[in-house]
């Protein structure tokens, strides 16, 4: 990400979803996972039962010190390859649930969604949250009233964003 960086600990984003490995070395590329949200992921599938393949356990034993990028790789190679597009899109949901969860914490909310449009390349499911693109609803007569719009388009989002990726916040993970 170009012009915004935010960590996404990886216990607030169990309580939306799972991520895969790719999904897992795309946030380290970018800044958004740390080193240690990925070791707390194998030593959490470790813990859970998941079978140990030899860079599983190498990742769920090395430390947040250590390159992990590279172990990550070796298992997304195990999986599925992925768009660019598909991981920008889950990336930005987690990131606008984050920011939307912690919205008091951000002088400009609105300023940050628009900031994450851009640097996840102008995503078509974000557009109606974006305070410059040009709005399908009438202008309700005072910038007030239209962020508050937004941010029930922004609440609206994540709720059917959500439904996408398996888990509203709240529900207990196995």
């Amino acid at each position: 990400m170009e012009q915004l960086t935010i960590r996404v600990p990886y216990s607030f984003i169990r309580k939306w979803t799972d991520l895969c490995w790719t999904e897992i070395s795309y946030g380290l590329a970018q800044g958004i996972l740390g080193a240690q949200d990925a070791i707390d992921v194998a030593q959490g599938r470790l813990a859970g039962g998941v079978a140990a393949g030899p860079e599983l356990a190498a990742l769920a034993e090395t430390r947040a010190l250590d390159p992990v990028q590279a172990l990550v790789q070796q298992l997304a190679r195990h999986e599925p390859e992925a768009s660019l597009s598909e991981l920008q899109r889950k990336w930005m949901f987690l990131l606008l649930a984050w920011v939307f969860e912690h919205r008091s914490d951000y002088a400009d909310p609105l300023g940050i969604v628009e900031l994450l449009y851009a640097d996840l390349d102008y995503p078509a499911q974000v557009e109606s949250l974006v305070r410059y693109m040009p709005m399908e609803e009438p202008d309700l007569g005072s910038t007030a009233l239209n962020e508050a719009r937004l941010m029930t388009k922004w609440a609206e989002y994540l709720k059917a964003e959500s439904e996408v990726y398996g888990l509203q916040p709240g529900d207990k993970k196995p």
